[in-house]
């Protein structure tokens, strides 16, 4: 009898250091798994961040190089800056289409002025491009843009009046395709203009 005791109080002895261990494994993994969770959240949110800020520095550089009057490195970082607008800041969304606007128009300008034939093919549909970048502007206006855009707007109507007329005259003189695809550029503009 002697030793049935002992050995129950061995088994009990024993059972307890598997469940102790047990339950002190399954501790420590459980702790182990929140603190990577908890570390993966915090680093999803320095990368979450940092998208942020570097989409928001795009807008600070396009407005600093529009300022340089480098207005093509100005519409690229606009463009990059643009392609995902839910990741600006909300103060900086209308900012950005409002000197993305302004900056395609001014590459256009520097385009026509160089005479460089390219160049002035490459930057032709900026017209557009500045009307949708400045109905943007004023969509996601803050209060702080709307005059502003409302002046540019103004001038851009005038260049898809003109360049609407342009492309209309240019297609009555044209045959085949060319006059197709610019009967339509002038549709494009000239409705452009009066919305």
């Amino acid at each position: 009898m002697g030793a049935n005791i002992a050995e129950v109080m061995f088994y009990k002895v024993r059972n307890t250091q598997v469940v102790f261990t047990k339950r002190f494994s399954e501790f420590y993994t459980h702790k182990l798994i929140t603190d990577m969770k908890n570390l993966l959240s915090i680093f999803l949110a320095l990368i979450f961040s940092f998208t942020l800020w570097a989409q928001d520095s795009k807008v600070t550089t396009g407005v600093v190089q529009f300022n340089n009057r480098d207005y093509s490195d100005a519409v690229s970082s606009f463009e990059t800056a643009l392609e995902n607008p839910n990741e600006l800041k909300e103060k900086n969304l209308p900012k950005a289409w409002f000197y993305y606007g302004k900056s395609l128009i001014m590459e256009m300008r520097t385009a026509a002025s160089s005479g460089d034939q390219n160049k002035m093919q490459e930057t032709s549909n900026n017209i557009l491009k500045a009307y949708d970048a400045f109905k943007n502007a004023k969509k996601t206006d803050d209060g702080k843009w709307g005059e502003k855009t409302d002046t540019e707007l103004q001038q851009v109507y005038n260049l898809l009046l003109q360049s609407g007329l342009t492309y209309l005259n240019t297609a009555n003189q044209s045959a085949g395709s060319d006059k197709i695809q610019l009967l339509n550029l002038a549709k494009d503009h000239l409705k452009a203009a009066v919305e």
